[in-house]
């Protein structure tokens, strides 16, 4: 996970940003790209730095179809990281991308009917939580 200098700069600013939902969709390629546990959380953390802390936070949780263990801890720390920072939910792709014609053959990217099952995903996540 690479911060874009752009969410550093934000992240710097002293501005109120409490108006601002965030959404992160983080992950899938940090899947088995760490040695430790320990590195991964220290990645996922420092995306969640660069997000103002007043700032709601929807992060959109990680499908990998041929690594299901390695995206269950990708998501397992993002979730526990998420329950510690508050104001914040996870939007549950991988409950839906696993449905049948949601990913194309390679199991990591969503077909074009997919993409709308991504949308809804996160549009739902986000209603619910604003109506909360």
């Amino acid at each position: 996970v690479a911060v874009a200098r752009f969410l550093v700069d934000v992240a710097e600013d002293d501005g109120d940003h409490s108006n601002e939902l965030w959404v992160v969709a983080l992950g899938t390629n940090d899947v088995n790209q760490y040695s430790s546990p320990d590195q991964l959380a220290a990645a996922v953390n420092e995306v969640l730095g660069a997000v103002p802390e007043e700032s709601p936070l929807v992060w959109v949780d990680t499908y990998f179809e041929s690594e299901p263990e390695a995206a269950g801890l990708v998501n397992s720390i993002v979730r526990d990281r998420i329950e510690r920072r508050g104001n914040a939910v996870i939007a549950p792709w991988s409950l839906f991308a696993p449905a049948d014609g949601v990913m194309t053959a390679d199991g990591i990217h969503p077909t074009e009917s997919g993409n709308d099952v991504f949308a809804f995903v996160v549009a739902d996540t986000v209603q619910a939580f604003l109506d909360r």
